[in-house]
């Protein structure tokens, strides 16, 4: 006490009278006392702070979890999508796989059909290119032989000229 005492300003040497030693007292005090409420006030202020940003943080912290948890999920939702499109195509392309393999082997067996026709029909196309070639070399001797009547003809045309010459 002697230390507010000295901290007012009232000590052993002071000159007032004792109502003003009293009255400067209850002022210092009251001043103090206004100090300390302020300053607790101040404390339970800062503490008030405190426990608000705690308090938000804390919401914070389940806000962000609930946020991930929600973006997790419509990843898991977007990831399931694209993977059941991905299947979806996978499946429309294995079905039209399967038919492409099925009309390749369909025309597979219509060429084994032409190959096996043909074959049977070889011996048949050979005779017949046999018998072409024979026919060109017919029409070659004939016409070579056309070409010996025209100019025996023409010789004998120029002989006939020359007889009836002759005879006139």
């Amino acid at each position: 006490m002697e230390e507010e005492i000295a901290e007012l300003g009232l000590g052993c040497g002071s000159v007032n009278s004792k109502e003003e030693d009293v009255a400067v007292t209850i002022a210092g005090l009251r001043e103090k006392s206004r100090s300390r409420r302020t300053k607790h006030d101040q404390e339970q202020q800062d503490t008030i702070k405190i426990k608000n940003t705690i308090n938000g943080s804390k919401k914070m912290k389940r806000c962000r979890e609930k946020q991930e948890k929600r973006i997790e999920e419509e990843t898991s939702e977007t990831k399931m999508n694209i993977l059941t499109q991905v299947v979806d195509q996978l499946t429309d392309t294995d079905e039209r796989r399967k038919g492409w393999e099925d009309k390749i082997s369909q025309l597979n067996a219509e060429i084994a059909d032409y190959n096996e026709a043909r074959e049977k029909k070889l011996p048949l196309v050979q005779e017949v290119d046999a018998k072409v070639k024979e026919l060109h070399q017919t029409v070659s001797g004939l016409n070579n032989q056309q070409k010996s009547l025209r100019t025996s003809r023409q010789k004998l045309k120029e002989k006939i000229g020359e007889i009836e010459e002759k005879i006139k």
